[in-house]
């Protein structure tokens, strides 16, 4: 189903089947990600940390945090929205703390099934009430869940190190960051901090630190109109502001100055 758009809502549906090892892109977006897994398992790193997600959980993902999927050999089923806020009851909200990111509740697992088959009709087969028929069926999605807010712990499969790097990393973004000085001061090789960092986000990590000042930038753009892109550069610890340029430009296919051009008139 295409992106639908009407004022301010905005929403998107897919079901995606895998049946082999796959490994997501890392990304994120300009708006909410509910990802509900009917069958099979992965591995789910989001923010900080890595979850083991089973048959039956909801992920929910705000916009702006970074995530990346890893899926095992066994085939898997899953359903992705992605759509603006305008779908999400106000009354709903003040739940999210407990809710994000991963939801866990067995005995809700029958009633989403029903949801998203209504979703994935009626995105199938639009009619001029569609619109507004999704909006409810997501609305009874959240009323559901926070309904039911008794979800299970997810397992964290995070490694410590993995953690801590980054931590270090957004605290330290504007800086000339060096896999070396984060391994010594885990007291580790850099090796092994590489292939732990890698395992447990499907990340390598000059790639997250890319991500990390790239998003930072992206905030920058759009905060401080009177800022130069050069300082914008530097502020989010890139050198050179041709190679800023670059980097954005490949991340989210337009430069830094037509991403603000953008910005300003929406």
């Amino acid at each position: 189903m295409k992106p639908t758009k009407i004022e301010s809502k905005i929403f998107y549906y897919e079901k995606r089947c895998t049946e082999k090892h796959e490994i997501g892109s890392q990304h994120y977006h300009d708006h909410f990600e509910i990802y509900f897994l009917e069958k099979g398992s992965c591995r789910y790193f989001i923010d900080n940390d890595t979850y083991d997600i089973e048959k039956g959980d909801i992920v929910l993902i705000p916009a702006g945090v970074i995530h990346k999927t890893m899926y095992n050999e066994n085939k898997s089923v899953r359903h992705l929205i992605y759509c603006s806020s305008a779908y999400i009851p106000v009354s709903v909200v003040r739940y999210f703390p407990s809710m994000l990111y991963v939801y866990r509740n067995k005995k809700t697992y029958a009633r989403i099934i029903e949801i998203f088959n209504d979703i994935e009709k009626e995105s199938i087969s639009p009619d001029e009430f569609s619109n507004d028929v999704l909006l409810h069926s997501v609305n009874l999605l959240f009323f559901l869940l926070a309904r039911n807010n008794d979800s299970e712990e997810p397992a964290h499969t995070g490694n410590t190190y993995t953690t801590k790097t980054i931590a270090y990393i957004k605290e330290n973004y504007r800086q000339d960051i060096k896999l070396t000085d984060l391994a010594s001061r885990l007291f580790v090789s850099c090796e092994h901090l590489s292939r732990v960092f890698k395992q447990d986000t499907g990340l390598c990590i000059s790639e997250y630190i890319s991500i990390i000042r790239l998003q930072q930038a992206q905030e920058l753009l759009c905060s401080s109109p009177d800022m130069s892109i050069t300082e914008i550069a530097q502020k989010c610890g890139f050198n050179d502001s041709n190679y800023f340029s670059k980097k954005f430009k490949s991340a989210y296919g337009i430069s830094p100055l037509a991403f603000r051009k953008h910005a300003i008139k929406t």
